[in-house]
Formats: structure tokens, C-alpha cells, sequence
């Protein structure tokens, strides 16, 4: 767990591949992905059965910006790392992802727009 930009994705899946354990990020959670149109909140239902889904497999990784929604990850975790990772390598970072995914140069799970970006830094 971390803040925007923390290195959570990164980190996860890189973790992932070297322990051969599925990952999941909570935000696909909480959020339908729609590749051309707004994202749709998860019903508090589907939300639940994905997160049971994903924390009952055999062996797991969580990732995202946990809250009372995923707190049932935290609950059933045998390890929790937090990336306290310096304000200004986030802010970076945010910035770079903007910049790549905005123009289709990177795929990203969300469309990027300047209120993002804005929401990001907040």
C-alpha cells in the first residue's frame, strides 16, 4: 500500500512474477473499467465477490489504496509493505504517467484528463 504514484503497480508486479502468485489491484475492485466511457462503481456486492475471489486463492497480492471498502484484504494478509516513497519521486512519477498514457503512448487503467492529474497531486 501507498500513495498515488508510491511504486505499488511496479512493485506488485514484479512480486507477482517472481513468486508466481496471481495479483489483484483493488481499484478493479471498487471500479468497472470502460475502455471508452466513464468508469462505473462497483456494486457493494460484485465488489465483494471480487475481493473473496482474490484473497481466496492461493496465495495473493493486493495492491492499492486500501480502505474500509478492501479492509478484509488487510484482515487475511500474512505481510502489508507500505512504499513511503519521497512527495517529490511521487509527484514525478504522476507526472510521467500523465504524460505517457494521455496520448495512448502507455496503457493505463483509467482515461487520463487534466482533473485527474489535478486529483492526483491533491
Amino acid at each position: 500500500m501507498g500513495s498515488v504514484g508510491s511504486g505499488k503497480s511496479a512493485l506488485t508486479r514484479e512480486l507477482s512474477a517472481r513468486l508466481g502468485v496471481p495479483y489483484c489491484e483493488t481499484d478493479h475492485l471498487v471500479w468497472r473499467r470502460s475502455p471508452g466511457g466513464p468508469d462505473v462503481r462497483n456494486d457493494v456486492k460484485t465488489r465483494d465477490a471480487l475481493l473473496d475471489a482474490a484473497i481466496g486463492a492461493n496465495g495473493w497480492i493486493a495492491e492499492g489504496a486500501h480502505d474500509k471498502r478492501t479492509r478484509r484484504s488487510f484482515e487475511e494478509a500474512d505481510l502489508i509493505v507500505y512504499l513511503d516513497t519521497p512527495v517529490w519521486r511521487r509527484n514525478v512519477r504522476v507526472l510521467k504517467r500523465f504524460a505517457r498514457q494521455k496520448p495512448g503512448l502507455e496503457h493505463g487503467n483509467y482515461k487520463q484528463t487534466l482533473a485527474m492529474l489535478v486529483n492526483m497531486y491533491r
